[in-house]
């Protein structure tokens, strides 16, 4: 089921979505001939397209590798704050049992640790289908706001060096280099760490994907 051209979301409003991608059935050798995936086609054949447009594509696995933005094709670039220095406040920050430390919020998901003095706070809530957001209040970008500490690093992301790691003075998804050290400031080993959340990036992806699946179901 090859696709024609890249898939994308242009978000109208809070409740509904625009997808500007199709799926199609071809049937080799004739793959000029493509056939919308819809009711018109038998419900078995119907269930096998579902399965194959729910596979992570190619497509999608290097983004995942390359630490590509979805929307732009960009790939993320080092953070400007490499070489910074936290601050020597004597905080450890535990293996689990993590919760947003803004008072009243006490949020256990979608949680962000903050690499330059070890605070704890959720993000923002964001579309993971349609009609439905992921938990955050946004804590952490008002926590930035406060005190101007901008590199954070979402909690259950975190393994083999790598892990969702966003700036907030350089307003964008970044590599921080110097993870390992950053992490180690707070008592946390990243070798003893584990992925146990989808990334920003893998959110953003399966929503696209989730909104194309739909879509596909409805023809």
């Amino acid at each position: 089921m090859p696709r024609h051209s890249a898939t994308f979301i242009l978000v109208k409003d809070a409740a509904g979505f625009e997808i500007v991608d199709d799926y199609y059935l071809v049937i080799y050798p004739n793959t000029n001939v493509r056939v919308p995936i819809g009711k018109n086609l038998s419900p078995e054949l119907q269930a096998i397209c579902a399965k194959v447009i729910e596979m992570p594509s190619a497509e999608r696995l290097e983004m995942l590798q390359n630490a590509t933005n979805a929307w732009d094709g960009e790939m993320k670039q080092e953070t400007k704050h490499a070489n910074m220095k936290p601050i020597e406040n004597g905080k450890i920050v535990p293996y689990s049992g993590w919760a947003c430390e803004e008072a009243g919020c006490g949020l256990t998901e979608n949680l962000w640790l903050n690499l330059i003095d070890g605070a704890i706070r959720c993000g923002r809530s964001q579309f993971i289908s349609e009609g439905q957001k992921s938990k955050g209040n946004n804590h952490m970008k008002q926590y930035y706001d406060a005190t101007g500490f901008p590199l954070v690093v979402k909690l259950g992301t975190i393994e083999n060096e790598t892990a969702d790691v966003y700036s907030y003075d350089e307003d964008d998804a970044v590599i921080d280099p110097n993870l390992r050290s950053h992490l180690a400031h707070f008592g946390l080993d990243v070798d003893r760490l584990h992925k146990t959340e989808k990334s920003t990036l893998e959110l953003e992806l399966d929503m696209n994907q989730k909104c194309v699946t739909t879509k596909a179901a409805k023809a």
